[in-house]
């Protein structure tokens, strides 16, 4: 119940359940963002980040999942993304997956692993929670 509240819908031509998360903003409420999962296997198969007005900032599709090693689950190994603001692509295809590595005494992913620069060098950044 906390904001963004997430709402599930499920869509019949794509076999997909999608949720968007949305919240409040002055006179009006917006979606943040979409996941979309697969009906069969639950594994999630795109998402979608949108901007105060409602627009797409990020599109990315997920396939090709694979089995983390060491475990049952699974998760997506091949990443398309899409920023229609700037035209910009990326693709980028796991080949390792893990749920962690051990280098020396250190054990990653940790706290530490994820922090971010106080000056990032961008005009804008988008928190995702």
């Amino acid at each position: 119940m906390q904001m963004p509240a997430p709402v599930m819908r499920f869509n019949n031509d794509a076999h997909a359940y999608m949720f968007v998360w949305s919240k409040p903003v002055q006179n009006r409420w917006v979606a943040v963002k979409e996941v979309w999962y697969d009906l069969e296997t639950k594994l999630p198969r795109s998402v979608h980040l949108f901007d105060i007005n409602g627009r797409i900032i990020l599109r990315a599709y997920l396939t090709e999942p694979e089995t983390i090693k060491g475990t049952t689950a699974k998760m997506p190994s091949k990443f398309d993304l899409f920023f229609p603001e700037t035209k910009s692509q990326m693709t980028f295809k796991l080949t390792d997956i893990r749920p962690s590595i051990k280098k020396g005494p250190v054990t990653i992913p940790n706290p530490a692993s994820f922090s971010f620069p106080a000056e990032p060098g961008v005009k804008k950044q988008i928190e995702i929670k």
